[in-house]
């Protein structure tokens, strides 16, 4: 997208589609400011060993073929204000697993064969289906 808004950086570092450390480095920033022509980055300090200039390169010439221009990058590291992109996906998985235990703990069938069997769940093999 021409006027791309990277402020939306949810759904930017979904849309970049980067693997490897360059993926990770994206989901573990936050946008602190995107001015059409600079975007500044925050990198949570506790990822500071993603960072490196052919990481950064990648991540700048993915955010430029997705603007479909040449903009400028800036990382800073400090302590990430709001929700990274690594921390929704986590907040995710926790919620997708407790929805899975609830629904299995909810099911007549489960509760039947603990009933009938003194069967019980073994918490830790429980994966919820994505």
């Amino acid at each position: 997208p021409a006027a791309a808004d990277l402020r939306d950086w949810h759904r930017v570092t979904t849309e970049l589609g980067l693997k490897g450390l360059a993926g990770e480095l994206a989901n573990n920033c936050e946008v602190v400011d995107w001015d059409g022509e600079t975007l500044s980055l925050v990198l949570d300090s506790g990822h500071s060993q993603l960072r490196g200039p052919r990481v950064e390169a990648r991540l700048r010439e993915a955010l430029n073929n997705y603007a479909g221009r040449e903009i400028a990058l800036h990382i800073a590291e400090q302590a990430a204000r709001g929700e990274t992109p690594a921390r929704r996906q986590a907040r995710d998985r926790v919620e997708r697993q407790r929805a899975a235990e609830a629904e299995l703990a909810a099911d007549p069938l489960v509760k039947a064969l603990e009933e009938s069997f003194a069967a019980q769940v073994v918490p830790d093999s429980i994966e919820p289906l994505d």
